[in-house]
């Protein structure tokens, strides 16, 4: 099976019983951040891989089924055997606003490359200020545009669970 470790920055605060806090009072999960494990004898779907291939260069790429069908197992394997850059993050019940959404996209690129996205964490981390989500989401914007040439993919798993979030939605 594949491992995946993820290393927590002091600037995340405390890991203390599986709770990273980038705030006092915003408790994270660093499970939502990691990509799943696949045993390495995963049914490789060729025809599918291709078609994620030929829409790599989109912005945006929709997989949508019904539950059950393998959608995260499908992303994760194509992802696993590209050498595209992934950050992932596993949305649920939990994710209840649009800060929530933005702490959580920014933790799963932290989780990837400790470096990135340093100036909206430092906003959403700011515990003098109560973070303004349109001042957030516009240095978010900007930082993922600074990315550089590394192929990346931030995958949403579950986006469906927050779709009725407008909050989410709207970012």
């Amino acid at each position: 099976m594949e491992e995946l470790r993820v290393s927590v920055e002091s600037e995340f605060g405390d890991l203390a019983d599986g709770v990273v806090r980038i705030r006092p009072s915003f408790p994270m999960r660093p499970g939502k951040t990691q990509r799943p494990l696949l045993p390495a004898e995963t049914l490789r779907r060729d025809r599918l891989f291709d078609w994620l291939a030929s829409g790599a260069r989109r912005r945006v790429t929709y997989v949508v089924a019904e539950a059950g069908f393998g959608k995260t197992t499908l992303i994760a394997d194509y992802l696993r055997s590209s050498r595209i850059r992934t950050f992932w993050y596993r949305l649920d019940e939990d994710d209840t606003d649009g800060l929530v959404f933005l702490r959580y996209v920014v933790a799963s690129c932290q989780a990837v490359d400790s470096r990135l996205l340093r100036r909206t964490a430092a906003l959403l981390a700011d515990t003098a200020n109560e973070p303004r989500e349109a001042v957030i989401l516009q240095t978010l914007l900007e930082e993922i545009e600074c990315l550089g040439e590394v192929s990346s993919a931030l995958v949403l798993d579950d986006y469906h669970v927050a779709s009725s979030v407008p909050a989410i939605g709207a970012v």
